[in-house]
């Protein structure tokens, strides 16, 4: 059994074996490997920063902050988007068909962002000197800035935002990419979040929320997707490792794929499970989500009740009687 990331490199060799691809796509195709290679690593472990830091929003001195390799892997996925698009090589218009095999594996970057942004560390941000002591020169143990309670919201909601641009990107392609089953989820999942807008009629916010058999049913099947998916990628990487191990030439056939054919398929079937893991999050999010805005709210109440502006002469900024 391969490691994903041992997985990621031989797809990597095998399209950059295809139809001699430009030297700027096996760069990007680099890129895009070495940021897999960074989400799947080690979180804990730091590496130098070079740009400006990501996760918290946070102005922080460059010089005193080391970026973790999640915070370096949304940067390298970010200046790979805009590589992508400042290339042309990937257009809304484009069918399945139409995509190059060299440029297939570029439509998973804003998955991996919606990895990397759900994996974002979020830390609250050190007190600072005015917020050590209240007006009333008592201790106080709060802190400026958002809470990690918001700092989590923002990032989830960022990672939902990559995960519905992927999934719409692969419908837009057509025949022969998503499955059915998927795409039928994927609109009830759609249909879901229109039902709870609100604006929608509570009647039919009801109408829209599925049961506990339903996301029971829909999760299995789900699971039975991924697992096929999953198991036909299996597959290919082996056929891939065994064209290598016997020198096969690129146009020879082997099992039914040269090598164009078998690269493709292969970069096909990851897309396909990368959807799957895109509902997969989606629904999980959605549950995060809510429990965020209780923790929120309560957070603000307690907040407010430490607040002296909130609570003055301590009845709750009620004026004294005369």
């Amino acid at each position: 059994q391969l490691t994903r990331s041992t997985q990621h490199s031989t797809m990597t060799m095998a399209m950059a074996s295809t139809s001699e691809p430009s030297r700027g796509t096996t760069s990007l195709s680099e890129l895009l490997s070495l940021s897999i290679a960074l989400l799947d690593s080690d979180a804990t472990v730091a590496v130098p920063v070079s740009d400006s830091g990501v996760g918290n929003g946070s102005d922080a001195d460059a010089t005193t902050h080391q970026q973790t390799p999640i915070e370096k892997a949304i940067g390298l996925l970010a200046d790979l988007q805009t590589q992508i698009s400042r290339n042309g090589l990937l257009s809304k218009n484009e069918h399945l068909d139409d995509v190059p095999t060299s440029s297939l594996e570029l439509l998973g970057v804003e998955y991996q962002l919606g990895r990397a942004y759900l994996a974002l560390p979020t830390h609250a941000p050190p007190p600072s000197a005015e917020d050590a002591t209240t007006s009333n020169g008592a201790h106080d143990n709060t802190t400026s800035g958002p809470s990690p309670s918001i700092l989590r919201k923002r990032n989830v909601i960022r990672a939902t935002e990559y995960y519905h641009s992927f999934l719409k990107r692969l419908e837009q392609l057509g025949e022969g990419m998503l499955q059915e089953a998927t795409l039928k989820e994927y609109h009830a999942m759609l249909d879901l979040e229109d039902g709870n807008d609100s604006t929608t009629s509570s009647s039919s916010k009801r109408s829209a929320r599925m049961n506990p058999s339903q996301i029971r049913e829909m999760k299995i099947q789900r699971f039975q997707r991924k697992k096929s998916t999953t198991q036909k990628r299996s597959q290919l990487q082996s056929q891939l490792q065994r064209r290598s191990r016997l020198g096969i030439a690129e146009d020879e056939p082997l099992e039914g794929h040269d090598m164009e054919s078998l690269s493709r398929t292969l970069f096909v079937e990851t897309l396909r499970m990368y959807a799957e893991g895109s509902l997969e999050e989606l629904q999980s999010s959605k549950s995060e989500l809510e429990m965020l805005d209780m923790a929120i709210k309560m957070e603000s109440a307690r907040m407010q009740s430490l607040d002296p502006r909130m609570n003055r002469n301590g009845m709750g900024g009620r004026m004294p009687m005369p």
